[in-house]
């Protein structure tokens, strides 16, 4: 299996209980994010420890020597999880069937890292896990699976991301035994529409930005404003919630000009 994050543990998990064989997890190696001494943890890898799995951690998966690793381990599925990589069409050649992966959206809507946020941040009320074919395009691969769950009125992220990773362990199964059953000839699953395709980029902090996650917690009457030439602080607020009732406190920044006003800051921007 390849993965990094939490959000991939239960399928981990669910894989090493199963009569599936597990060779090996890649993961991501341990590196701090800019301006941190500690790397971020790595949940996907301490699981394995644990496991006593071997372990490999290339900067790039497609490197020839780690495509030589996955060739040598053999596998006949590669199942992706919030891995970090983009595998290129060389490596994805490498298994018999290709490789799946576990996505936090109801494809194609939200392709990238962050669609959990993405989809709280534009008041989605349903959400849900997809299970793709994987092509070397990000997340565009054919939905093989497909599980929705609603989103509840006051749940952010912290408290949704686990629920899908839940939904996803059935749906990563079933998926597999699909591939099993393939002749590897027929058309394999639904071809995503690219004309409905969002995208979910992770949001990055700008030079001289105090950064913290902006789409961590749901928005619906509020938006987050901030000085075009430097950050400012403001309230940041639960969706559900009226704009009064503050929970947390962020540091964000617009191009939007709109959002300022003589005085003051627009907050219903």
């Amino acid at each position: 299996m390849m993965g990094t994050g939490p959000f991939a543990v239960p399928v981990f998990e669910s894989l090493l209980g199963s009569r599936q064989e597990v060779p090996a997890l890649f993961t991501r190696p341990a590196v701090p994010a800019p301006g941190k001494h500690k790397p971020p943890p790595r949940p996907m890898y301490e699981v394995a420890r644990q496991r006593e799995l071997p372990v490999f951690e290339p900067v790039s998966v497609n490197a020839p020597e780690a495509q030589e690793t996955l060739r040598r381990l053999a596998a006949d599925l590669f199942v992706v999880c919030d891995y970090g990589q983009i595998l290129s069409a060389e490596t994805l050649s490498l298994p018999r069937l290709g490789g799946i992966n576990l996505h936090a959206s109801l494809l194609p809507k939200y392709r990238g890292a962050a669609p959990i946020n993405w989809a709280l941040y534009h008041g989605e009320s349903e959400t849900g896990v997809t299970v793709i074919h994987m092509t070397p395009r990000l997340d565009a691969g054919p939905s093989l699976v497909q599980r929705k769950t609603p989103i509840g009125s006051d749940e952010d992220a912290a408290a949704l991301e686990p629920r899908l990773a839940q939904l996803g362990v059935a749906a990563v199964q079933e998926a597999i035994a699909m591939l099993a059953a393939w002749d590897g000839q027929a058309v394999l699953g639904e071809r995503q529409d690219p004309a409905l395709a969002t995208k979910a980029p992770r949001p990055l902090n700008q030079p001289g930005l105090v950064g913290i996650d902006p789409l961590t917690y749901r928005l619906r009457h509020c938006r987050w404003v901030s000085m075009l030439n430097g950050p400012i602080i403001l309230p940041l607020w639960r969706r559900g919630r009226a704009c009064s009732q503050a929970t947390s406190l962020g540091v964000f920044r617009t191009t939007n000009a709109a959002c300022l006003r003589p005085g003051g800051l627009n907050t219903r921007c």
